[in-house]
């Protein structure tokens, strides 16, 4: 039986769309794993012990005060080499999705060292109560962006990116739900080739145009269903599918459960 312990967040919705989804304290990491991906956003601090990060580049070693962050649909596993335990905070939500943009986190796993301020912080959320829970992660995990965007952690300045794959990716966040979004028409509303955002954006993050469209989708598919929305019909809609069959289709190959067996895992979880 495992230690660790999960709090799932209250539901409420949020006109920035920031959306926490849930605060867990990792207490017995396995030694070995494959390598996985998730659709939220992921940020962590190592507490004890000492483990290991891989993902499809490589690995590094992790030890308590650093601080992990990791990309929705990023392969990659945490490994324990000794007494690792560690607490993430999961969220969704187009906010997240510029915070990420702005401080260029990267699509691989970014790990920034000597941030022992951020255990505190982030156990201190284990003692709030109801919506409290809810404010006090978002806190931490704002405070962990404006130290990043200070240069406590990196060694230069972090200015936001107007490069060709970036526009692209900050026009993707913003009309990801629209149902004709497609490579095509994101490149027509910029006024750049299709051939060449196409490069550009794979070559920076890691994957397609209509891949990240998928990953959004599949990202707010779940925090609509976080915010209690149960009908397939109206969260395919919603994420901009207008067949419910074939976002069910999607759904399933993203998360590897329909969306009805995934509503059903999450409620049993939570009871």
């Amino acid at each position: 039986m495992s230690d660790n312990i999960c709090v799932f967040l209250p539901r409420f919705e949020r006109e920035d769309s920031f959306n926490i989804i849930n605060l867990v304290y990792e207490t017995r990491c396995p030694c070995s794993c494959e390598l996985s991906s998730v659709a939220t956003y992921r940020m962590a601090i190592v507490t004890e012990g000492k483990g290991r990060l891989r993902d499809k580049n490589g690995s590094r070693e992790i030890k308590p005060a650093d601080l992990i962050m990791i990309s929705p649909a990023v392969d990659h596993a945490i490994e324990n080499m000794g007494g690792l335990k560690y607490i993430y905070i999961s969220f969704l939500g187009v906010r997240a999705n510029a915070l990420w943009d702005d401080y260029r986190i990267g699509s691989s796993p970014a790990v920034y060292s000597d941030c022992g301020e951020m255990i505190g912080i982030f156990q201190a959320a284990f003692s709030r109560h109801g919506e409290n829970v809810n404010l006090s992660c978002e806190a931490a995990v704002l405070y962990a962006f404006s130290l990043v965007g200070d240069g406590m952690f990196v060694g230069t300045e972090l200015k936001k990116d107007d490069s060709a794959a970036h526009r692209v990716k900050r026009y993707l966040d913003e009309n990801f739900t629209d149902s004709e979004l497609k490579l095509e028409r994101a490149a027509k509303s910029l006024n750049y080739h299709p051939k060449y955002i196409s490069s550009v954006f794979k070559s920076t993050f890691g994957m397609g145009v209509n891949d990240y469209i998928k990953v959004l989708r599949m990202q707010y598919s779940c925090t609509l269903m976080e915010q209690g929305i149960t009908s397939v019909k109206n969260l395919a809609a919603l994420c901009g599918y207008e067949d419910p069959v074939y976002f069910a289709r999607v759904f399933k190959g993203h998360t590897g459960s329909s969306p009805r067996d995934y509503m059903k895992e999450k409620n049993a979880r939570q009871s």
